[in-house]
C-alpha cells in the first residue's frame, strides 16, 4: 500500500462501448418470473453475478461457466414444474394447438422482443414432441424450462440497429428493456411492449411519459432499491455469517428482519415527499424495526411487524451504521475499521484503493498494553508502507468503531475507555480536509460533500448502462454530477435525466 489512493476511478479503457449483451441479475431474474408466471423466486437460488471493481451491473464481467449453464436448466426446470399445471388450468388447453397459441403470446413477453417466425416456430415444435414428454402437462414443463434457460432469455441484448458513425441507434424493444430493467427490474409490461411495436419510445418524450407511468407502479421501488444495495455494496445478507457468539445475543429471525428493516427505509424515503434523494439515506434518523430488530437500535417496540422509529440522538444516523450495511463490511467479529474505510473511499467518493500488502501486521482486538485498538493500529500503520492508504482510510473507519459486527452501538471498549470516533476526511486531488467530531458529524458532512452527489452520479450511470463511462460519456456523466450536486442526488430527477437524454437510446460500437 505504497501508493496512497486514487482521485477517481479513471475513464473505462474499452471508451464506453457497449457491452452487446447484458445477463440478468439475481434480482433481474427472479422479478421477471414473477412478473411472467406469478412464482416467486430466491434471489440466493439464481446463480450469482459477478462483481466489478465493487458494481454487482457491469455486464463485461458476467461470465457463464457450466456449472452456471446447468443451475439456470435446474432453475428453470424447478420454476416451470411449478408453473406448468397452472398455465393448464388458466388457459384450460387439452391439446398441442392451444399450447401453440399459448407460446405466440408467450415468448415476445419472455424475450422481450417481436420473435421472428422462425424463433416461434422452433419452440412451438418442441411442445409437439414426444421426447418433451408423453403428457401435456410435462411437455409444458420441458417447453418453459428450455425458454427460461434460453439465451433470448437471460440476457437483454443491447446492439442496435441503424448505425451512424460510432453510435447505433437501439431498436425499440431494446429501449423498452433497458428503461424497464432500470425502473422495474423486470421486463417490459404489455404497455411498454405496445409502445415499442409501435416505434415510439425513441422520442424521449414518449420515454418520459412512460418513466412516469413506471414510476408510480410499486415495482418502481425495486429498481431505485437495488441501486441503493449496490451502491452500498450490499449483495447479500452477511449477517447469518457473524460470529456464532454475536448470533446467540440476537433473535434467530433477526438476520432477515434487518434485511426487511433496510428495504422499507430505502422505500420510504425516496419514495415520499418531493425531494427523495439519496443522501438523505446517510443522515436519515428513521429506522424500520420490529422486536427482533428494535433491540439492536437501542430502542423497543413490542410490535412483531416492522414500524417507523427515532433513532437515539447522537448515536447512530442513516443507512451506513444500519446492521445490515455494517453487516457487508465487517468481520466476522471485531472492529473493521479499515475495510470500513476503504468502502467508504471507494463507494461514497468513487476512489480506488489498492489492495494491502501480503504482510500487512496483524492487531488483536485487545491485548495487555493499555492502548486502545485505534493507538496500536495507528501506530502499526504509520511507519509501514501502509501508512499513505491508512492516513486517508482510517479515519472514516475509526469513526465506525463504536459499532460491532451486527450493528449495536457501544461508547466504549472492552476496558471501558471512550471510543475516539474523531478525524479528518482527506479527498480528491486537492486533498480536501473534511474535520468531523464524531461519525454523526462525519456522515452529516458526507451528505454535503460534493464529491459524493457526484459519485452518486457516476454510479448511478453506471448501473443504467452497465458499464464503465469511457471518456465520450464525459459530458453526460458531468451533467448528471451537476444535477447531482444541485439536487441532493435527488433519485427522479436523475433517473429522468438518464432516460430522455440522447444517449438512452443509443449504444457506442466502436
Amino acid at each position: 500500500m505504497g501508493e496512497p489512493p486514487g482521485d477517481g476511478e479513471s475513464s473505462s479503457t474499452d471508451g464506453g462501448l457497449s457491452p452487446g449483451l447484458r445477463r440478468l441479475t439475481r434480482v433481474e431474474y427472479s422479478h421477471s418470473i414473477r412478473d411472467l408466471l406469478d412464482v416467486t423466486v430466491a434471489k440466493s437460488d439464481v446463480p450469482a453475478e459477478q462483481l466489478s471493481r465493487g458494481h454487482s451491473q457491469i455486464a463485461s464481467a458476467q461470465k457463464v461457466g457450466y456449472a452456471d449453464i446447468g443451475g439456470f436448466y435446474e432453475l428453470g426446470l424447478t420454476i416451470a414444474q411449478t408453473a406448468a399445471p397452472r398455465i393448464l388450468e388458466q388457459t384450460g388447453c387439452k391439446d398441442d394447438a392451444c399450447l401453440s397459441t399459448f407460446s405466440e403470446d408467450f415468448l415476445p413477453r419472455a424475450f422481450r422482443a417481436s420473435t421472428p417466425s422462425a424463433v416461434l416456430d422452433r419452440y412451438s415444435d418442441l411442445l409437439a414432441q414426444v421426447d418433451a414428454g408423453a403428457t401435456l402437462e410435462e411437455r409444458l414443463t420441458t417447453w418453459l424450462a428450455t425458454v427460461l434457460s434460453s439465451p433470448y432469455f437471460l440476457y437483454r441484448t443491447e446492439n442496435g440497429a441503424s448505425a451512424s458513425g460510432s453510435l447505433r441507434e437501439l431498436s425499440d424493444y431494446e429501449i423498452a428493456s433497458r428503461l424497464s430493467y432500470l425502473v422495474w427490474q423486470s421486463g417490459p409490461d404489455e404497455a411498454l411492449l405496445e409502445r415499442a411495436a409501435q416505434e415510439q419510445l425513441g422520442d424521449p418524450a414518449t420515454r418520459e411519459s412512460e418513466l412516469d407511468r413506471m414510476l408510480s407502479d410499486d415495482r418502481a421501488r425495486a429498481g431505485l432499491r437495488s441501486f441503493v444495495l449496490d451502491w452500498m455494496g450490499v449483495f447479500e445478507n452477511s449477517l447469518p455469517k457473524k460470529n456464532v457468539a454475536l448470533l446467540d445475543q440476537v433473535p434467530a429471525d433477526f438476520p432477515r428482519s434487518a434485511e426487511i428493516g433496510l428495504d422499507l427505509l430505502i422505500d420510504d424515503l425516496l419514495f415520499s415527499g418531493q425531494q427523495a434523494t439519496f443522501t438523505s439515506l446517510l443522515v436519515s434518523d428513521r429506522v424500520y424495526a420490529d422486536s427482533s430488530l428494535a433491540p439492536a437500535f437501542g430502542l423497543v417496540t413490542d410490535s412483531t411487524q416492522h414500524v417507523a422509529l427515532n433513532v437515539p440522538p447522537g448515536e447512530r444516523r442513516g443507512i451506513l451504521t444500519h446492521p445490515f450495511v455494517l453487516g457487508a463490511h465487517t468481520k466476522e467479529s471485531g472492529a473493521s475499521p479499515f475495510p470500513i474505510g476503504k468502502f467508504i473511499f471507494e463507494n461514497l467518493f468513487c476512489e480506488t484503493v489498492p489492495p494491502p500488502p501480503p504482510d500487512i501486521p496483524t492487531v488483536a482486538d485487545d491485548d495487555a498494553s493499555g492502548k486502545t485498538l485505534r493507538q496500536r493500529l495507528e501506530a502499526v500503520t504509520s511507519e509501514s508502507s501502509c501508512s499513505n492508504c491508512h492516513q486517508r482510510i482510517g479515519p472514516p473507519g475509526f469513526a465506525f468503531l463504536t459499532y460491532d459486527a451486527i450493528g449495536r452501538y457501544r461508547e466504549s471498549d472492552g476496558a471501558g475507555v471512550p471510543y475516539d470516533t474523531s478525524g479528518t476526511l482527506v479527498i480528491g486531488r486537492d486533498r480536501t480536509e473534511i474535520p468531523f467530531s464524531d461519525t454523526v458529524d462525519m456522515l452529516t458532512k458526507l451528505a454535503e460533500t460534493p464529491a459524493v452527489a457526484d459519485c452518486i452520479a457516476k454510479r448511478f450511470f453506471r448501473f443504467a448502462y452497465g458499464r464503465f463511462e469511457g471518456v465520450s460519456d464525459g459530458p453526460e456523466v458531468e451533467a448528471l454530477s451537476a444535477l447531482s450536486r444541485e439536487t441532493g442526488a435527488d433519485a427522479r430527477a436523475l433517473l429522468r435525466a438518464l432516460v430522455v437524454s440522447p444517449q438512452f437510446s443509443q449504444v457506442k460500437i466502436k
